[in-house]
């Protein structure tokens, strides 16, 4: 499988936060996990909506990507101070805040999820996503370049290309100390 071990072997974490870029798969993945075992899933966009009442792509053109990521970090905390055994779905740039990242790999088990950049262009065209702007093309690679060493100090990876819905939960579950 397409999952590598994680790098601290940290002790059963209660909470699966799945990280990556989007259109990795996350809120599918997430959402088919926590229905295989069972648990509740939440996607971090969509509290973000809920708490606001406004949704996503609105809230990044009235106030801006940092007002965004603050509101998403208040959701974050919320949830990762609950201890509730769930799977979370994680914003693209949510842990690109070090404080944050830190409190997210200390309270949860942090899963990357990665995919080719030919894959999410595939899999984000024709949705609206306000920071790959009119030419995903080129900015896409400039923003996975500037989130890589953010996105690689997660517990573990998962290459998503390739795999079915299935077989991407089930290496999840293997890999996630808390998702037997």
């Amino acid at each position: 499988m397409a999952a590598s071990l994680p790098k601290d072997e940290p002790r059963e974490r209660p909470i699966l936060c799945l990280s990556g870029f989007m259109g990795v798969g996350k809120t599918t993945l997430g959402r088919a996990l926590a229905l295989h075992l069972g648990l509740p899933f939440f996607d971090l966009d969509e509290c973000v909506e809920v708490a606001t009442g406004l949704p996503v792509a609105e809230l990044f053109a009235t106030e801006g990507e940092a007002a965004f990521r603050q509101r998403e970090a208040v959701q974050l905390r919320e949830l990762l101070s609950t201890g509730r055994r769930c799977v979370v779905a994680l914003g693209g740039g949510t842990l690109l805040d070090g404080v944050l990242q830190a409190e997210a790999l200390r309270a949860s088990f942090v899963m990357l999820l990665a995919a080719s950049p030919e894959a999410i262009l595939e899999r984000v065209r024709g949705t609206n996503r306000p920071l790959l702007g009119a030419s995903p093309e080129l900015t896409l690679p400039e923003l996975l370049r500037r989130r890589a060493s953010v996105y690689r100090q997660a517990h573990a990876t998962l290459a998503t290309d390739g795999l079915s819905v299935e077989a991407a939960v089930s290496a999840l579950r293997s890999a996630w100390p808390g998702g037997i």
